[in-house]
């Protein structure tokens, strides 16, 4: 058995691929209805102002229905964190959107975040969309109590409240977090990183969002901690009706936070589908090593093989496919082509991969484990 179906043991099967024999590629971005799609980002394409053609993040496309969990994952350097920085307007100085389009269902209408100037936007961001950032321990202000850092949130998207309905909310975000309420006069240092990350779920809840993008939230946390505050996230998505954008590098977060995946690779993003897909039915083969790494861990005694290379830099990706250099399956094609992506079975989003050979009947696993390559299968255009 190999690590691939290990991982997705307790996953239930999936639906026969639905691509037409000639295996022809199709558009990423469909399968919900237009009143149920919360965010749609279309084409996104992030480049540095000093070097125009170093595409950070390079025609990223994905849906997020209301009520919600995606999971964006790769590795560190791959394009998610700049991703949803664009979906914010909260691009670093170096860098700016060159296309695509981000379009925010909220509140009752669409709205084009990508045409909004920074005043717009600053009405947006908080009383729509938050952000969970990476690293509690450096995102709370030293020098103020975390309970003014969570009423200045409220008060400058909702000035007519009154300084007593300000610190009441303020006190049930934070029972609603799990951290008593009297602590609101604290400050960061007298938390613990559990804790501090608990507060920052409670900031990006304080003006009743639609979607919390949520940045790494259990990096840097002991396990138990860990499961502690992906528990806290779904009870909370659950209750108040919430879409979540969870960024991470950790698959194992992410199948049990999510129903629907997107992994990028190299500001690509390679494969997408329900959790139960991708996990049980890989059909990038970068996909398929990222979970031969994860359950790698279920066999004692093993050390999980390593994903040969490294992430090549935004300003030297090699032509064709960008895994290439790296992936165990590769060809000619792959090195002179660049795939496209296709569907590869049922579902909403669709089953969809980036990869000439796909659909893969069993999965893109390591030949080593399959005992199979692409030499054997019919390439279709």
């Amino acid at each position: 058995m190999s690590a691939v179906e290990r991982v997705a043991g307790a996953i239930p099967g999936v639906a026969e691929p639905v691509g037409s024999a000639g295996g022809a590629a199709a558009p990423l971005v469909g399968g919900a209805a237009d009143d149920d799609i919360l965010l749609q980002v279309s084409g996104l394409t992030v480049a540095r102002k000093d070097a125009p053609s170093v595409h950070i993040v390079d025609d990223v496309s994905f849906t997020l229905r209301r009520g919600e969990a995606m999971g964006l994952a790769g590795e560190s350097g791959c394009g998610k964190t700049t991703t949803a920085l664009a979906v914010l307007g909260l691009l670093p100085g170096g860098l700016r959107r060159v296309s695509g389009e981000l379009v925010f269902r909220g509140g009752g209408r669409a709205r084009p975040l990508h045409r909004l100037g920074g005043a717009a936007m600053r009405r947006i961001r908080w009383a729509s969309i938050s952000m969970i950032f990476q690293g509690a321990m450096n995102a709370l202000d030293p020098v103020k109590t975390v309970g003014s850092q969570i009423a200045e949130a409220i008060t400058l998207h909702e000035p007519k409240v009154g300084r007593a309905a300000v610190s009441r909310r303020v006190g049930e975000l934070l029972d609603q977090v799990g951290v008593p309420a009297k602590r609101s006069v604290y400050y960061p240092h007298e938390f613990s990183g559990g804790q501090k990350q608990r507060i920052m779920i409670a900031l990006a809840l304080a003006c009743r969002p639609e979607l919390v993008i949520g940045d790494e939230p259990t990096t840097a946390l002991d396990v138990i901690t860990q499961a502690q505050i992906l528990d806290l996230l779904g009870e909370l998505r659950r209750e108040l009706g919430l879409s979540l954008l969870l960024i991470t590098h950790d698959l194992a977060v992410l199948a049990r936070a999510c129903e629907t995946i997107a992994v990028m690779y190299a500001g690509q993003i390679v494969e997408t589908g329900s959790v139960d897909a991708v996990y049980r039915d890989p059909q990038h083969p970068y996909t398929a090593r990222l979970l031969d790494l994860l359950g790698a861990h279920d066999a004692p005694g093993a050390l999980p093989k390593p994903i040969r290379g490294n992430q090549p830099r935004p300003n030297a990706r090699p032509s064709g496919c960008r895994f290439h250099d790296r992936c165990t399956f590769a060809t000619d094609r792959c090195a002179a082509e660049a795939p496209d992506m296709r569907n590869v079975g049922a579902g909403v989003p669709p089953h969809a991969a980036r990869c000439h050979f796909a659909p893969w009947p069993d999965g893109a696993v390591d030949p080593q484990d399959r005992q199979a390559s692409p030499e054997g299968q019919e390439e279709t255009p």
